[in-house]
């Protein structure tokens, strides 16, 4: 059931921010004539904007909001503390909003530049986790940000909200503050998570190590069931239930042996 907002009014910091959210709302469907995405060049600018917009308007039909890099949040607490006071809806990204570009990290390797830029992105930590995300943005999509902001609506949502849970938390709240269903951002999270802590473990290891065994005697390496695990084939399925049920009865074992 819809709800009676008609308008989310969202406040971001700068043109990529706007480009970048603009494309994430496309690929979750959202009704691009409930929001309006307003440019306040910085962060600043954004606190005295949208607290101006719900000051000057105190019987305003629609929510306003505000979207920070997570850079600010330590030395504008007083002002979010104002924000929140004037029940503002308040998001904050990663360090820098370019880090959700890696939030689906198979769609980033498409766009890398060339191969070196591949390795960068598969050596990077979890999205919320980068620092300096608008340079390592450049460096492995390129300068010019036609090179991949066409793009980002391609991107695997699903995986991305899985990944980030700062951009989970951002797209689900503006669904249902539009009334929209997000119950499929919500489920495929434990299930990604799964298949991203076995991908983890295993990029931990040398690429040439034997991880696994078929029933027919063909070996894999880590970096072959890395594969396997991402693409969700049937060994990467046999690897995790095989890695659950050892870890399982290893555990088992460790409790009957403190009783």
């Amino acid at each position: 059931m819809k709800n009676d907002i008609e308008k989310i009014m969202l406040f971001v910091e700068g043109e990529v921010d706007r480009i970048i959210v603009e494309k994430l709302f496309e690929k979750c469907h959202f009704p691009k004539n409930k929001i309006a995405i307003i440019v306040a060049d910085g962060s600043m600018a954004v606190f005295a904007k949208a607290l101006r917009q719900k000051q000057n308007n105190t019987n305003l039909d629609c929510v306003v909001a505000v979207l920070l890099d997570n850079n600010t949040k330590e030395f504008t607490k007083s002002a979010v503390e104002a924000l929140e006071e004037t029940d503002l809806e308040v998001f904050f990204t990663p360090s820098e909003i370019e880090a959700w570009l890696f939030a689906d990290d198979d769609w980033a390797i498409t766009m890398a530049q060339n191969e070196s830029a591949k390795e960068i992105i598969k050596s990077l930590p979890m999205p919320d986790e980068i620092q300096n995300a608008k340079k390592i943005a450049y460096t492995v999509f390129g300068v010019s940000k036609n090179n991949y902001m066409d793009s980002i609506s391609s991107i695997n949502i699903e995986k991305a909200v899985a990944r980030s849970m700062s951009l989970k938390y951002f797209l689900i709240r503006i669904g249902e503050l539009l009334g929209e269903d997000t119950k499929y951002l919500q489920n495929t999270i434990a299930k990604n998570l799964n298949l991203q802590m076995m991908s983890n473990l295993l990029a931990e290891l040398n690429d040439n190590t034997i991880v696994f065994r078929t029933a027919d005697g063909h070996n894999f390496t880590a970096r072959e069931m890395y594969d396997e695990v991402k693409n969700e084939t049937l060994n990467g399925r046999a690897y995790i239930s095989d890695l659950l049920r050892i870890s399982r009865d290893f555990l088992k074992r460790q409790v009957n042996r403190v009783k």
